[in-house]
């Protein structure tokens, strides 16, 4: 069990780093080959990023397009509370208060799978709630 309390300890240490905007911080537990899922067919946004660096340059632009973003962590669970060797799986819920640079303010949830292993991320998927109107309209784009 403090396997599952130190990994959930980490993913809460990144959550407060997204919400400083402090990338850094925020990826020191990727893996340099790390790959992020996230969804929606808005171009440049949904979509695939493989490595550390094109990840970086994601959020980058995250905080660019949102300059007040506020992820709160609702829940977290690990598959295996046993585990020392820094392998795991990692869920959270979420709820995302986030305003544009527009001023445009949106209101979204979703969960986050996080596969780890020797104690870094290795594959991120996002799935948001809701990616219709309302979340192309907060990315600055017309709706699809």
């Amino acid at each position: 069990m403090i396997g599952a309390f130190l990994v959930k300890k980490r993913v809460l240490d990144g959550n407060e780093a997204l919400n400083r905007k402090d990338l850094d911080a925020f990826l020191k537990d990727w893996a340099a080959d790390a790959v992020l899922e996230y969804p929606g067919k808005i171009h440049g946004v949904g979509g695939i990023y493989e490595g550390k660096a094109a990840i970086q340059r994601f959020y980058q632009r995250d905080f660019e397009q949102f300059p007040e973003l506020k992820i709160t962590l609702t829940h977290i669970a690990v598959t295996n509370i046993f585990d020392f060797l820094g392998n795991n799986v990692v869920f959270t819920k979420w709820e995302a208060d986030v305003t544009n640079r527009d001023g445009y303010r949106l209101r979204n949830s979703g969960i986050t799978v996080i596969k780890i292993k020797s104690g870094k991320a290795v594959h991120v998927k996002q799935y948001i709630f809701d990616t219709g109107e309302e979340f192309n309209k907060a990315w600055g784009v017309e709706a699809m």
